[in-house]
């Protein structure tokens, strides 16, 4: 294998951060040898910002659902649509299928498996489509070199800009981690706010609503005594209309009883995290490894001195020193603390505050906008839509519930 640069920006496949179930994101996983791996990059499609206080296996998930959901769905739809096809071709039209022993299974089962398949292996699935290039700091920073590891923490902007987004792992230890929160303030072009538990919530909701749909069908195979029949008047369609609805919802309460309780949980946890970001204090912040405070400290005072910006002004009656000239040499000379204290920069612990109130201010205002998703019920609800779409799309309840005349007529 050939040799590469130590400090160059370096990239990883989606196929090799989601192997074996995520396996990159545990504390027993062979980060030099996944460094080995890696590959240079001029550019990187997703820059993958983490705490590692968060649990493996949601971080496992929330990468799936960010490269996946989306062409999982779309997936399980198309499912549904070709083989609702084929069994009407087979039937010999809409009206055959009623009561039809595949209709369920075929509809509503299979694209729910589909879904769950490509919701883990669409990076894998979808012939490089969902597989973009990501950055990973475990396995893109060599973990043993501490010299190479320093140049790679300052180089943290560079590697941000060549990146096309930043996909943000977001729970309740993220923003107490100082090196999140310098990943997140170095660059905030196309960010992406995933909290954690949105993954696990929207596959436990989409198995519950999938059992809801078999408690009810299995009801209505097993025992549709109850339901008044159709004498061809709008009164008994009506109490017929009244009946099948009671049984449905009642089939539909735990996955709605769930969905609430559990969300409303999320919610109280996604107002704390909230809360952690506008309490947030830089020297409090905790790190992996303590011996890297410093170096990351220096870091954010580079990003909030303006030395690589301003003009230099130095101090009205300053006692003349040897450094004094040393000013109009290198910026890293600037920043040495003999230097500095006769000239008008933000001293590192002003730099440090100025960092503190962009956190809480600026950022804070910034994950509020950004940490929604407006179809999300859709996401975790389309089974749902899927059941409703093979009743009323090949008139399984047509058949059974409308008024005779009212069918003559359409």
């Amino acid at each position: 294998m050939r040799p590469h640069r130590a400090a160059a920006l370096r990239a990883a496949t989606a196929a090799q951060v989601l192997t074996n179930f995520g396996e990159v994101f545990t504390s027993g996983h062979d980060a030099a040898r996944s460094h080995m791996e890696t590959f240079e990059a001029q550019n990187v499609d997703l820059f993958i910002s983490h705490s590692w206080g968060a649990e493996g296996y949601q971080k496992y998930l929330a990468l799936c659902y960010h490269l996946n959901v989306n062409i999982a769905i779309k997936v399980a739809f198309l499912t549904f649509a070709i083989f609702g096809l084929v069994l009407v071709l087979l039937a010999g039209g809409p009206d055959a299928l009623s009561g039809s022993p595949a209709l369920l299974p075929l509809t509503v089962d299979l694209p729910v498996v589909v879904f769950f398949i490509f919701f883990f292996y669409g990076h894998v699935l979808a012939c490089g489509r969902c597989s973009p290039s990501l950055w990973l700091d475990k396995i893109c920073i060599p973990q043993a070199d501490e010299v190479v590891k320093e140049e790679c923490v300052r180089r943290l902007p560079e590697y941000l800009k060549a990146s096309s987004q930043m996909l943000v792992l977001w729970d309740r230890t993220y923003f107490e981690r100082m090196w999140c929160n310098l990943k997140k303030h170095t660059d905030r072009q196309a960010v992406v706010m995933l909290p954690l538990w949105l993954a696990p919530w929207l596959l436990l909701i989409i198995l519950i609503d999938w059992m809801s749909i078999r408690i009810f069908s299995l009801w209505w195979v097993v025992d549709s005594s109850g339901i008044p029949s159709v004498d061809g008047s709008y009164q008994s369609y009506f109490m017929r209309n009244i009946v099948y609805h009671f049984y449905n919802s009642l089939a539909y309460m735990p996955a709605g009883l769930v969905a609430a309780l559990v969300f409303r949980r999320n919610l109280q946890l996604h107002r704390a995290m909230l809360s952690q970001l506008a309490d947030f204090e830089v020297r409090s912040a905790k790190l992996s490894m303590e011996r890297d405070r410093p170096m990351l400290e220096a870091q954010i005072t580079a990003l909030y001195d303006e030395i690589e910006d301003a003009p230099i002004h130095v101090a009205f009656g300053a006692e003349a020193d040897s450094h004094v000239a040393e000013a109009l040499l290198p910026v890293n000379d600037l920043r040495s603390p003999s230097v500095r204290v006769i000239t008008s920069y933000p001293s590192p612990e002003k730099c440090l505050d100025l960092f503190n109130a962009d956190v809480s201010g600026t950022l804070l205002r910034e994950v509020q906008m950004r940490s929604g998703d407006r179809n999300l019920p859709l996401k975790a609800f389309w089974p749902w839509v899927v059941n409703v779409a093979h009743v009323f799309l090949w008139g399984e309840i047509l058949k059974t519930t409308l008024p005779e005349r009212f069918l003559e007529g359409v």
